[in-house]
């Protein structure tokens, strides 16, 4: 039995796509064929005529219903061959029949489906790499003695949350009548998915708030990365999420941020007054430095992308410290802690800071790989953090 409200919905999706947009007659055609195959009916030549295009019509066009057929069946294909290429329901017209058929792209579904169970995969991730940690810790030496900052956090006296960047989810309804757990770029809060369900009150009854997250590998190896550098210091740890922090939360305290420019939630706003600014929509970094903007985009090359990657180190007078590892994906970001965890590495950023008589700083980086490996990761620049502190920082 169809799920008449998600073929519908789909139908809308597909007369509302730029494929369809000036195609009238193939909106109106395949309104009528799925109104007709839903009620259990094939329509002949005549009766297509006569409802789509009106009884003046027949005479005209009953010639050609199997022409407009061929044009509208063209036009799914070049649909789904683009917009819709990612659709679980397709919308078919068998040869020599004027009803339509429904098909599940199980390539599809099955994409959507095993982003189900990804959460709960990251979740067992972490907690493997922690007991991973703490085994670790055991047999290892101290690796952040006198290793630039990282000692300022070991020996801080204010407790230290490490704020890991997570990803909005909400559960969607497919036309099995079957769950799957999905994400969209554009949604990372629960005011930006209620936007969305004011947006297309159609799909309400398809869509679902969920009270869990995702993040992303990047998350656990991160984790495992900066409590090996603090490891002997500070004990005072605590973990959130970003989608869960709260300014309140982050009083008093050092914070460690690990995360995606598209998780930073209400760390957005502070690293934009350092110029530290990401358009999420063009895939952009800004990093402002006095009156000069540079603009880094991610940049496809073969099978390498190259993206820009930020880091922040940001000092309070009172002494409590912010660290913030930014990227794009995750291969970036799994570079960007790989270097700032290098004793090497971090002489000589230390080395470049000697001079600039700041406490706070900021670097730019730009990494090129493929998927989830780093080929090469290079230092741009290093910028001290010209503002005030203390007036942008609770």
């Amino acid at each position: 039995m169809h799920n008449q409200f998600l073929i519908y919905q789909h139908l809308k999706k597909i007369c509302d796509s730029k494929t369809f947009s000036k195609s009238v007659v193939n909106k109106q055609l395949l309104r009528y064929l799925v109104d007709q195959t839903l009620q259990g009916e094939t329509p002949k030549e005549i009766d297509i005529t006569y409802n789509v295009f009106g009884k003046h019509e027949v005479s005209e066009k009953g010639k050609n219903v199997r022409s407009y057929i061929l044009n509208l069946r063209k036009k799914l294909d070049e649909y789904y061959s683009i917009e819709g290429k990612n659709d679980v329901l397709k919308l078919l017209i068998p040869k020599g029949n004027y009803s339509i058929q429904f098909k599940i792209d199980k390539k599809a579904l099955f994409k959507e489906k095993t982003a189900k169970y990804s959460p709960a995969i990251l979740l067992i991730s972490i907690i493997i790499l922690i007991i991973s940690s703490v085994l670790f810790f055991k047999g290892q030496r101290r690796t952040s003695e006198n290793v630039y900052f990282w000692k300022d956090i070991e020996h801080s006296d204010f407790p230290t949350t490490i704020v890991l960047g997570d990803h909005y989810f909400f559960r969607k309804t497919d036309v099995l009548n079957q769950s799957a757990v999905i994400r969209i770029n554009d949604i990372n809060s629960d005011e930006q998915f209620a936007e969305l369900q004011s947006k297309h009150p159609e799909a309400q009854h398809t869509l679902e708030q969920l009270d869990h997250s995702y993040i992303n590998i990047h998350a656990p190896v991160g984790l495992f990365k900066v409590m090996n550098m603090i490891k002997h210091g500070n004990p005072q740890l605590d973990l959130l999420f970003s989608s869960n922090i709260r300014w309140q939360d982050l009083k008093d305290r050092n914070v460690i941020f690990i995360g995606s420019y598209k998780t930073q939630k209400i760390l957005k706003e502070f690293h934009q007054k350092i110029g530290i600014d990401y358009q999420v929509s063009k895939a952009t970094l800004h990093y402002q430095v006095n009156d000069t903007t540079i603009s880094l985009k991610r940049v496809f090359q073969e099978d390498l992308r190259t993206e820009p990657a930020s880091f922040s180190f940001v000092k309070t007078t009172d002494g409590r410290i912010i660290l913030s590892f930014m990227c794009d994906t995750g291969m970036v970001n799994i570079a960007l802690l790989n270097y700032i965890t290098d004793p090497n590495n971090l002489a000589r950023l230390e080395e470049q800071m000697a001079t600039s008589n700041s406490s706070s700083f900021k670097a730019l980086f730009q990494v090129t790989g493929n998927q989830q490996t780093d080929f090469e990761i290079k230092l741009r620049r290093i910028d001290k953090i010209t503002v005030n502190v203390d007036e942008i920082w609770p």
